[in-house]
């Protein structure tokens, strides 16, 4: 309440006065983020101070909407200015942007600014082209862990933001007239499903998304602080909005990217450089996301680019925008699951969707979107689908030619683990159906995926089952039963199902590698080759099968035939870093430490951010009797990931077995208050025998005990989060 009278309170606004010459600007966009769950867009119970704050010091946008509940496309028409039917990138992984897009970076480069963006998820890879015009795209997400299951790798915002500052601090050293102008793009991931807080935010937050958008909000605080400590931040523009929202089970929908309702449309606009962006004024005009690069070349006085959104600084100085429609769509409900793709247009507070039963809204009496007025009343919404046509129609005639689609099998795995495309079978099975129809049974797909990521494979099951009952060739929920089935120990109900899955769609390239896992883990090697090579008639250049082979080869003691397939694995794709990093992990896992030392310096050689090829190559040289020269890849890989415990305690053991105890206690504490270190490994490893007796390793282990005893008992009470489970210590 106290936030919503303070801003209310804003008083007449000023005319902003001339910009300087050569300001630095700042953009964070945040990932899944609905406006009506910040602080200052009215949501008592969230904790953003920092986007407080900037409301406080800077302007709010009321309601301001993304063109598309999707990452890549959304971005692009932040990054553009221009509407997806114009900038041609419908979807993610789908399309790269073209090259004769212009972005902000590309506008702000040609003025002299030094660019860098840093991105937190593999959506905004730079295959995808938003890297156009920066200096720095930082998207090496090497140092993070790999993904929970059907997830993909990304990093923690504050690790964003760390990043960010890392690289923008000394560029802001230099007095403002004797260095470049700065414009830095940070992307921040967290609020994204699925859910994994900090486990003091979850205490605090309603729920495990309102805790991360509080760690979101944490990430946008270091940026600012960092701003603040190069005396830089009054005198920098800074601008945050999000992509998409969170539908939060709105409509039926649970996450996003079907519906185009204001769950996942309404997004966050606050924009902070004091005397130029008054102060606590909250702009009620409508505004869209393809505003945004008009109106930050009009702050900083620079030409008008060719964009389909407007400059709406105007609003500053009190004035009205004309009246418009604001455009939407989402693509993905036709080309990721088959249903019909979804346009709309706003107009003020009269929401259009055109589908094949269109929807009409009036969100100033039903902002919730319940009470269609379309079927009762047609005529409004008419009107609004001809304004929409004639978008459609402008942005055709002046459409760029999105580049050739960049999908290759990992994109592909990543769309699917994310929820974002449905193999072609199954999009065929709901062909044209409104997405209000379809989408259930997608839900039942969605909650069985979660509930195998939370480990509770018989409820996913049983909603496995339900939708096979539906659907019974849907080739997606045999393919996560097959999964469940190999998971729970019962490889003949594995192979069976997937061969269910095969019956239905015999072009599923990956279903061929899940059964050749199969016959190698009962070592029927030629059994393993044959569904490998079949997987490889279908992608001949598939880097994964060659790889396979290669392993098969290697079990099979063909030492010359395992180097050939690796050797043509990095022919064909020389930048895959992963390819060597499977080979040493082959090696690792064999106990061959030499050969897995070589294969993990090769993927630091290209990676020098991997974190787990650092850790192991660090221990590779521990279990090969050289703990001297383990120890500067574990200060390296500990650098990398702080928060990580493994690092630490193989640091620990080395130092133990040079026999520098001090130092190896003082990495064994380290590596307690970094993670949930295993107890047992405290108690057992050999590697810790001489500084096991220690006091202080043994009042750790007394400490250890009691947490445990406590945790136990006030889990239920408190309703604290379980520690997040980390493999054994990579040795």
């Amino acid at each position: 309440m106290l936030l919503t009278a303070l801003f209310a309170g804003c008083g007449t606004p000023t005319a902003p006065v001339a910009p300087p010459s050569h300001p630095d600007v700042v953009l964070v966009t945040l990932d899944t983020t609905r406006a009506d769950r910040l602080a200052p867009y009215g949501f008592s119970m969230a904790r953003t101070p920092n986007l407080s704050d900037m409301a406080r010091d800077g302007t709010l946008f009321e309601h301001h909407y993304t063109t598309a509940p999707i990452t890549l496309p959304a971005h692009i028409s932040v990054m553009t200015g221009l509407v997806p039917p114009r900038h041609g990138v419908r979807d993610n992984g789908v399309y790269a942007l073209p090259d004769q897009a212009t972005t902000l970076a590309e506008m702000l480069k040609a003025q002299g600014y030094a660019t860098g963006a840093f991105v937190s998820a593999m959506v905004l890879d730079s295959t995808y082209n938003l890297d156009q015009g920066f200096d720095v795209y930082d998207d090496d997400l090497a140092a993070e862990d790999d993904p929970p299951m059907f997830m993909i790798r990304d990093r923690p915002g504050v690790r964003t933001a760390d990043a960010l500052s890392e690289w923008i601090r000394p560029r802001l050293a230099a007095p403002r007239g004797e260095r470049p102008p700065v414009f830095a793009w940070m992307h921040v991931f967290d609020p994204h499903h699925p859910w994994e807080p900090d486990p003091i935010d979850r205490i605090r937050l309603p729920t495990p998304y309102d805790a991360e958008i509080t760690g979101a909000d944490r990430a946008v605080g270091r940026v600012l602080e960092a701003l603040r400590e190069a005396n830089v931040l009054d005198d920098t523009l800074v601008v945050v909005t999000a992509d998409h929202g969170e539908s939060l089970g709105e409509h039926g929908e649970k996450t996003h990217a079907v519906f185009i309702y204001d769950s996942t449309m309404h997004v966050p606009l606050i924009m902070r450089w004091p005397g130029h962006v008054p102060a606590g004024l909250r702009v009620t005009e409508t505004t869209s996301a393809v505003d945004i690069v008009p109106t930050v070349l009009s702050l900083l006085g620079l030409p008008a680019a060719d964009v389909d959104g407007l400059d709406v600084s105007p609003t500053f100085a009190g004035a009205a925008l004309p009246e418009r429609e604001v455009y939407m769509e989402s693509m993905l409900s036709e080309r990721g699951f088959g249903m019909a793709p979804l346009h709309g247009v706003r107009r003020g507070e009269d929401v259009f969707i055109r589908a094949p039963r269109s929807e009409r809204y009036d969100v100033a009496v039903d902002p919730r979107q319940l009470h269609d007025l379309h079927p009762e009343a047609p005529a409004p919404g008419l009107v609004l689908d001809e304004a929409l046509q004639r978008i459609l129609d402008a942005s055709s005639a002046r459409a760029l030619t999105p580049e050739a689609d960049p999908q290759n099998a990992a994109t592909e795995e990543t769309l699917m683990a994310l929820g974002y495309l449905a193999p072609a079978s199954d999009r065929a099975a709901v062909q044209g159906m409104d997405p209000k129809d379809g989408l259930p049974l997608h839900t039942l797909l969605e909650d069985a995926r979660h509930l195998v990521q939370a480990g509770d494979t018989e409820a996913a099951e049983v909603k496995l089952a339900e939708l096979l009952e539906k659907t019974p060739a849907n080739t997606s929920a045999l393919n996560v039963l097959a999964m469940i089935h190999a998971r729970k120990g019962r490889p003949k109900l594995a192979e069976a199902t997937w061969r269910s899955s095969l019956a239905a769609d015999p072009r599923q390239y990956r279903v061929y590698l899940s059964l050749a896992d199969l016959a190698r883990r009962r070592k029927d090697y030629a059994g393993a080759r044959a569904h490998v090579e079949q997987a490889m008639t279908m992608v001949p250049d598939l880097v994964e099968g060659m790889v396979a082979l290669g392993v098969l080869a290697h079990l099979e003691g063909d030492a010359a035939g395992a180097e050939a397939w690796h050797a043509k694995a990095t022919a064909v794709d020389p930048e895959n870093v992963r390819i060597w990093r499977d080979i040493g992990d082959l090696r690792f896992r064999q106990e061959h430490w030499d050969e897995a030392i070589t294969h993990y310096e090769r993927v630091l050689a290209s990676s020098p951010r991997d974190h787990r090829a650092r850790l192991h190559l660090g221990t590779s040289h521990l279990r090969a009797g050289r703990p001297e020269a383990s120890l500067p890849h574990f200060e390296k890989a500990a650098a990398l990931r702080p928060d990580h415990w493994m690092a630490p305690y193989n640091a620990a053991c080395g130092l133990a077995l040079l026999g520098r105890s001090e130092e190896a206690l003082v990495k064994v504490e380290a590596a307690v208050a970094a993670g949930d270190v295993p107890r047992k490994a405290l108690l057992l490893d050999p590697d810790l025998t001489s500084i096991r007796q220690e006091p202080r390793f043994q009042a750790l282990l007394a400490k250890l005990a009691q947490e445990k005893v406590d945790a136990r008992g006030a889990t239920p009470t408190l309703g604290i989060l379980p520690p997040q489970s980390h493999q054994a210590p990579g040795r």
